[in-house]
């Protein structure tokens, strides 16, 4: 199959982006628009991308899968290391919200799965602490504690940004984006010409030069 003038016409509207930086960007924009989900669902695939590449080595076994080792060792390096709030979080802590922000949408799974209950607060602090300490149980059965959206967020962002800056980052592929709406206003901006240029040609008032 040969390639078209079309393909190549095509092709040039094609961009690599790097899936890390774009989401930090993504993410920063969403917090200062008070998107707080889309926030949220951004920073909690990070330590998922990170973990693979640190943690590569941590396997499934009979008591939990890799990916939830690699994540809860990532967040408990980088995220939670030298916190000082108390109570304090963990990266399993990290890995459980994740699991129950993405698969059910609700702070809550099943008693099988956890024993962890979230409740999620947007604040604005000048010296933000992830976890709330005005509201925190602690149960026989479970453990209830409010998390600091704009908080949890912003320190992963900033994690993330040094981790790429070290010598542990390999840096992922790129991901191909094209943006169909650049293409459509340059393509608004030819068919334009190109209407206008074609009433003139054929308008019969046009004098002949």
């Amino acid at each position: 199959m040969t390639k078209t003038e079309n393909d190549f016409t095509f092709s040039s509207y094609v961009k690599q982006l790097e899936t890390l930086p774009s989401l930090c960007k993504e993410i920063e924009f969403c917090l200062k628009h008070k998107m707080l989900f889309a926030a949220l669902s951004l920073s909690l695939i990070i330590p998922s991308v990170l973990g693979d590449i640190e943690f590569k080595h941590l396997k499934s076994d009979k008591n939990e899968k890799g990916d939830a080792k690699r994540y809860s060792a990532w967040c408990d390096k980088h995220i939670c290391y030298g916190l000082s709030e108390d109570p304090y979080i963990t990266g399993h802590m990290i890995y459980k919200l994740r699991c129950k922000f993405f698969h059910t949408g609700r702070n809550k799974l099943p008693e099988l799965f956890e024993k962890y209950n979230f409740i999620l607060k947007y604040e604005e602090n000048l010296n933000p602490n992830i976890l709330s300490n005005d509201i925190y149980e602690i149960g026989e059965q479970k453990i209830t504690m409010v998390i600091d959206v704009v908080s949890l967020c912003r320190r992963i962002v900033i994690c993330c940004e040094k981790f790429l800056e070290s010598d542990l980052y390999i840096k992922e592929p790129k991901f191909n984006v094209i943006d169909f709406e650049e293409i459509k206003q340059k393509q608004k901006g030819i068919d334009e010409l190109n209407s206008l240029f074609s009433s003139n040609l054929f308008d019969p008032k046009r004098k002949k030069q």
